[in-house]
């Protein structure tokens, strides 16, 4: 490998103001040893100093003081007289192609000068750790680099990049929050595929149950096992939200509200649902949700008289459909109140629960209850009460549940679905210490929908009166797919402007319908301007924070570092 010239030439160097400039090279061309450009071979690795960069394009300066010109494999940021290793990516005609490795010389002196002032070990491991924090943009003082190196010791499984970015949004970095920032980043983090979950997990150990019951131990004197286990289940759904979560009960959603947030926490979401308030509206003032949302392709074409009778529910008859017995009549009975049906079912035997809880009808009640209990109707959404009094509510009742199923399992590994929808609420309180944040589970005629509701500023920011608040409402719909709704508001001006993003196929639908909202903001004082486009590629929840909080991703140049403080 050849070597380059001296560090203390090139340390002080940052980056170029501007491409193509150059540090006063040699005349290129006849120093250029042609025997050495035509046996690099793909693979190979030299080292050389920076001496002109335009776009891809650049020169180095080789030891023997020659100079070569060659391509980067991707534009990347460099500095006049920066010493790197490159290898060569191809080599065809003399036409070099190099990939800067990040194991260059200068990186590696800046790595091990932070952690011998950190009092650090200086290995392989840890100089891999600087050289993520210097292309996050992180600090590499003395107080910073110990405490990331604590945390990656703390947490092996965890990728480092994750614990980075967790320190950069000012979250704790504990194994539940790096679990949840995961999953937000890989968008699995809605709350309503986790509420559906649940329901099928509560029915599969059941089954598993049944499997395994033979000779199981009577839980409370009710039956078998498995029944026992279901019948708690339908007794924590019935229990009411204002019972003590004390000894197996149920907190008051006041008091979870102003309790400690280590045990029961709750979003913090003033600001949030005040920005609901003027953006959604009060029920009366707004379209019915459910018609245009829930509607498919076919059902879009049709008048809205004829929609709103495609989508009467069916009227059935509350006597009994005839069966061999009355046991198989009890489970066709109609119900329309769940919690009616679920109260008489507890008043059967175990051998009748056994064929219940096994039955497709059993399956649709449960999942009723979950939806009923654990998601928002549109019309709740505008009311801030309703909407801290349900995550409070939610937090408590999922601990309950996953602590439930857990005792049911001999293996004490159920209960995992409503567990994580009890972090996911603590995460996203953590989000709302800095930013606004929150998930709106939304429950609608034929499917479900997932909302999420971001806030463009931080809470500083909020405070201040005037200026432009800016927000982005996220639905996962049935038939309309994802639609982004960002909106910005000039307060002082009550100038509205709202950009609908949908998928191609459905942009013409939501312009029929756009003339229908603009009358209902106008008529609510609001100077408005609507846009409909179709949706470029979906974010991450957490790269929206990242980019809107000015936390993303930017490499600093290496002389901003304070290696000696």
């Amino acid at each position: 490998m050849m070597q380059g010239q001296g560090y203390a030439s090139s340390v002080n160097q940052g980056y170029l103001p501007q491409m193509g400039e150059t540090a006063n090279p040699k005349t290129i061309g006849s120093q250029t040893s042609i025997e050495f450009l035509s046996e690099l071979q793909t693979g190979d690795t030299f080292q050389g100093e920076i001496a002109s960069v335009n776009g891809q394009e650049i020169q180095l300066q080789l030891s023997n003081g020659q100079y070569m010109t060659a391509k980067l494999e991707a534009q990347m940021q460099l500095a006049l007289g920066q010493i790197l290793n490159f290898e060569v990516q191809s080599n065809e005609n003399n036409r070099i192609v190099l990939k800067p490795l990040y194991t260059n010389l200068l990186q590696q002196q800046v790595g091990e000068a932070a952690l011998r002032a950190a009092s650090l070990p200086v290995n392989s491991k840890n100089l891999q750790l600087v050289s993520m924090m210097i292309e996050n943009g992180i600090s590499i003082d003395k107080s910073n680099l110990p405490k990331l190196y604590r945390q990656v010791a703390q947490n092996p499984q965890a990728p480092v990049a994750d614990i980075l970015h967790l320190n950069k949004l000012n979250i704790p970095v504990t194994q539940n929050n790096l679990t949840q920032y995961a999953q937000y980043k890989g968008m699995e983090h809605q709350l309503t595929a986790a509420i559906e979950d649940t329901t099928k997990e509560i029915l599969s150990l059941y089954e598993d149950l049944m499997g395994t019951n033979s000779s199981a131990a009577n839980m409370g004197g009710t039956g078998t096992a498995p029944v026992a286990y279901m019948d708690r289940v339908i007794q924590f759904l019935l229990q009411d939200g204002a019972e003590s979560i004390q000894q197996g009960k149920l907190m008051n959603p006041e008091q979870t509200v102003g309790g400690s947030t280590d045990t029961q926490p709750a979003v913090n979401s003033d600001s949030v649902q005040q920005n609901i308030s003027q953006t959604v509206g009060k029920p009366e003032q707004n379209p019915n949700v459910e018609q245009t949302v829930g509607s498919s392709p076919e059902q879009r074409k049709v008048s809205t008289p004829e929609m709103k009778a495609a989508e009467q529910p069916v009227e059935m008859p509350k006597e009994t459909i005839q069966a061999k017995d009355t046991q198989q009549a009890k489970l066709f009975t109609y119900e329309p109140d769940w919690k009616q049906q679920l109260t008489q079912w507890l008043e059967d035997t175990p051998q009748e629960k056994e064929k219940i809880y096994h039955s497709d009808r059993f399956r649709e009640i449960l999942t009723k209850a979950f939806t009923d209990k654990w998601m928002l109707a549109p019309e709740e959404v505008g009311d801030k009460q309703k909407v801290k009094q349900f995550y409070s509510r939610l937090s408590a009742e999922s601990e309950k549940l996953s602590q439930l199923m857990q005792e049911a399992d001999t293996n004490h590994a159920a209960g995992s679905g409503a567990k994580n929808i009890h972090e996911n609420i603590s995460f996203m309180n953590e989000l709302n210490q800095s930013f606004q944040y929150v998930q709106l589970p939304l429950k609608m005629t034929g499917k479900n929908a997932n909302g999420e509701l971001y806030v463009y500023t931080n809470k500083k920011n909020l405070a201040k009166k005037g200026g432009t608040l800016t927000a982005l409402l996220h639905l996962d719909m049935a038939n309309l797919g994802p639609m982004d709704v960002k909106i910005s508001l000039e307060t002082e001006k009550a100038m509205l402007t709202t950009r609908f993003c949908l998928n191609e196929d459905v942009v013409a639908f939501m312009q029929e319908h756009m003339e229908e909202l603009t009358q209902r903001l106008t008529r609510a004082g609001y100077v408005c301007k609507t846009y409909v486009e179709p949706r470029q590629e979906q974010k991450s929840v957490m790269d929206i924070m990242e980019e809107q909080s000015g936390v993303a991703v930017t490499p600093l140049s290496y002389q901003a570092f304070d290696i000696k403080a």
